[in-house]
């Protein structure tokens, strides 16, 4: 049962839809990132971008899975997947500072990358607009779709 006047009403097939696209480009990256997994597996930063990526693309699945609780919790949707986001950045940062005399360039652009997540991160944490968190994550999956395909087409590294 719907309640009179439910602000988040209008956002509801929106949320729907945002979950499916993210849940079916998940999967294909993460399909892919198991089929090209001799990109990432030999080194611990490109493993850190592997799952940045993927989270990157499921950040919209969760934040519109608990958006769609029946009372649209959506402000706490963004703290959950805004402090995870934060999460992830301070894991990669501090695994890039651990291991820089192995990284490359590839690493080294990834790290400046994740001033991009912080940003965006911080809007879905921050921001009290469903309509701005809403942009950042369909921002999100086009960025994860090209953080995916600038991962994948690095040449493998011989150890």
């Amino acid at each position: 049962m719907k309640a009179v006047g439910d602000p988040f009403d209008p956002w509801t097939s929106f949320g729907q839809l945002m979950a499916a696209v993210s849940v079916t480009l998940l999967a294909i990256a993460f399909l892919t990132f198991q089929v090209k997994s001799e990109v990432w597996r030999a080194h611990i930063l490109k493993q850190v971008v592997a799952i940045s990526t993927l989270a990157e693309l499921s950040a919209p699945l969760f934040f519109f899975l608990i958006a769609l609780f029946p009372n649209h919790p959506w402000v706490t949707a963004g703290y959950v997947v805004g402090g995870a986001g934060y999460l992830l950045i301070a894991t990669h940062v501090a695994l890039f500072v651990y291991h820089r005399r192995i990284a490359d360039t590839f690493d080294r652009r990834q790290v400046f990358g994740a001033g991009i997540l912080l940003f965006t991160f911080s809007l879905l944490f921050w921001w009290q607009s469903i309509f701005v968190k809403s942009v950042v994550l369909v921002w999100m999956l086009f960025s994860g779709l090209w953080e995916a395909w600038y991962f994948l087409r690095v040449p493998v590294r011989a150890e």
